[in-house]
């Protein structure tokens, strides 16, 4: 008998969910605390000065164990010399921010990851898309400020990347399609489908014949590719040009699927998502891709091919590469989009193009956290997908896997989806039991690739779909034991309801998140494996990174402050006010220097947080120095 958790949202009416799903938006994956947090506890495990035992698991060559603890611990080395590629953060309030008015925040790009006296967080007016509000407010990035805490530039500079390429949001452009409305596109398809069929069995004899003296194989597939790159239905209808093309934070994750639990696809194999056979248990839909699909058809919502980078970046990739009416032949709910493989290659190329600069590692980095969750793996925006990740995000402090011990980012007013503090009371470190599998998980990745790791190699398309094979296992193998326990449809319903929140969990709508207590254990099983897919990857891409050399960066000499305006392009000048300048005691945010006696009129214990006594005008002491107040950040 068909379990009820695949049966019961069928009974639900489609037409009263449309509208919440087309809010919630068709295409998520895990939330940006998490894609931060995997990179982070990667590169903690990784660091010389790691505190966890490294001696081999029982059964593991200590010889190879001791090569590969050798190998992490010079990677993590040569990852700090990477330029950050952080935004710029000259546009943002340095006063609100307590940066240092000595450093020239528009330099940051530039600078070293080892080199960096501050630490990113989700904020910032200049992310790409997104506004100061939604994303932790107007602030990029923190001022380290506890010696402690540089140990966490790699991790977090690296998983701030990595969780940046959800904010892409030119990955997908779309436009209205008059001729594909009103299902005139899904008819398109059909006939098409029929054609591709029809023309590719006639041609099969002849492909057969030419790769007989080629020596390749032969497939009824190739000979369907060859005829739908011919397909008159989809050339003429992909020629048309659309209305109204625009982006929105809904579409960028169309391609950071690998759909493992369907196989290949038409253009790659495994393929990427696509709706008319999304999901673990086909022929059985989510009804919440199916409303998408319906929605897409209705309206006629398309790829605008030409300003998609998806489509110029990803799609250039595929086994079988398509024109631009071909990728605008048919809506989105029944286009097969490429694989978050091709992402992380496309990034694996920008790498070794610029190998100073960690900018190419974000799309690599964000595909090893999509791999890493079931939704993802399976191809569907339905069967619990979004409630599973919130609920993911909510757990991850305390239960699911635990951030590093930070002093800065514990100092930051920021939301728990921001990633920059307000940590969960009862987080802790990682346990040493966790540790030791994550690191012998990163034992197995290594092993089985580290014969392809050299410099600008890296079989990271491999590294993805073994990893996205290893999600899908975890995920059926807690449904074989406990139905619904990841792939809840029923899950999905609720969340997108609207029901109230919860408790204080107020990420997860109502019953949702209940739906997923307990399913800690296979939440943390994937996300281990995904840490460790990380920590293999990286070593591998420490081989090609190179270098940049030290620009000086921001800081100017003692007594002086970092002037835009100054000399030809910026410089270093006198600060505005007394020439009188107190010394702190922690060296830290301010350079050493207080720069005012009307900023500060004496210095303030750089062990206080707040000490109103040395300071005047409401402001706060702040690592020795008299800074107004930061207010929190919404």
């Amino acid at each position: 008998m068909m379990d009820r958790n695949l049966v019961r949202p069928a009974l639900c009416g489609a037409a009263t969910l449309s509208l919440v799903v087309l809010v919630d938006g068709p295409a998520h994956a895990y939330n940006w605390k998490t894609h931060v947090r995997m990179v982070e506890v990667a590169a903690q495990l990784m660091q010389p000065s790691s505190p966890y035992s490294t001696a081999p698991p029982s059964g593991v060559d200590p010889t190879q164990w001791q090569n590969y603890i050798s190998a992490i611990r010079a990677g993590y080395t040569k990852l700090g010399v990477l330029q950050s590629a952080l935004p710029d953060a000259a546009p943002e309030n340095a006063s609100v921010c307590n940066y240092s008015p000595s450093d020239n925040m528009s330099d940051i790009p530039n600078v070293r990851i080892e080199d960096m006296t501050y630490l990113p967080i989700q904020g910032g007016q200049v992310i790409a898309g997104g506004s100061a509000v939604q994303y932790g407010g107007g602030c990029s990035e923190l001022p380290i400020s506890c010696s402690s805490d540089d140990n966490l530039r790699v991790g977090r500079i690296l998983g701030w990347q990595g969780a940046s390429v959800d904010d892409r949001l030119n990955d997908s452009v779309l436009w209205y399609k008059p001729t594909s409305a009103l299902g005139l596109g899904e008819a398109d398809k059909l006939a098409s489908t029929f054609y591709q069929d029809a023309v590719g069995a006639l041609i099969l004899p002849f492909v057969c014949l030419a790769d007989l003296f080629s020596g390749s194989g032969c497939s009824l597939n190739q000979a369907e590719n060859l005829a739908n790159e011919y397909n008159p239905f989809e050339l003429l209808e992909g020629a048309i040009p659309g209305l109204g093309a625009g982006t929105s934070y809904m579409y960028v994750g169309f391609w950071h699927f690998i759909d493992v639990a369907a196989g290949g696809g038409q253009f790659n194999n495994p393929r990427g998502m696509l709706y008319e056979n999304a999901g673990p248990y086909l022929p059985v839909m989510s009804p919440i891709d199916t409303i998408i699909m319906a929605t897409a058809d209705t309206i006629g919502w398309s790829i605008d091919a030409k300003p998609s980078d998806g489509v110029n970046r990803y799609g250039a990739l595929d086994s079988f590469t398509r024109s631009y009416p071909l990728w605008q032949a048919f809506t989105y709910g029944h286009l097969e989009f490429s694989p978050v493989s091709n992402l992380a290659a496309y990034g694996w190329q920008q790498f070794v193009a610029n190998p100073k600069s960690a900018l190419g590692l974000s799309w690599p980095l964000h595909a090893f956290g999509d791999a890493a969750e079931p939704q993802h793996v399976a191809g569907t925006t339905g069967w619990g997908h979004r409630p599973y990740e919130d609920e993911v995000d909510f757990l991850l402090d305390d239960q699911v896997l635990p951030p590093p011990t930070s002093c800065t980012l514990a100092l930051a007013s920021t939301t728990d989806e921001s990633g920059g503090g307000s940590l969960d009371p009862d987080a802790a470190p990682v346990s040493a039991a966790q540790a030791a599998r994550i690191l012998l998980d990163g034992f197995n990745f290594w092993t089985t690739y580290n014969g392809q790791f050299a410099r600008n190699q890296v079989p990271v398309q491999a590294m993805i779909t073994d990893l996205a094979n290893q999600t899908l296992a975890l995920a059926m193998a807690a449904e074989g034991n406990q139905a619904g326990s990841v792939y809840n449809d029923f899950a999905s319903i609720v969340y997108q309801s609207g029901a109230p929140p919860i408790g204080n969990n107020t990420t997860v709508m109502g019953d949702a998140d209940q739906m997923y207590n307990g399913q800690v254990p296979v939440m943390q099983s994937m996300i281990e494996v995904g840490t460790g897919a990380i920590i293999a990857f990286l070593t591998g891409a420490s081989l090609t990174a190179q270098d940049p050399g030290t620009d000086g960066f921001q800081s100017c000499s003692v007594g002086d402050a970092y002037a835009a305006d100054a000399g030809d392009g910026g410089g270093c000048e006198p600060p505005a006010g007394s020439g009188t300048f107190f010394v702190d005691a922690g060296d830290l945010l301010c350079n050493g220097n207080c720069f005012s006696a009307s900023q500060c009129e004496t210095p303030c214990d750089a062990d206080a947080d707040v000490d109103a006594s040395a300071c005047d005008g409401g402001d706060e002491c702040y690592n020795g120095c008299c800074v107004p107040p930061a207010p929190p950040i919404q």
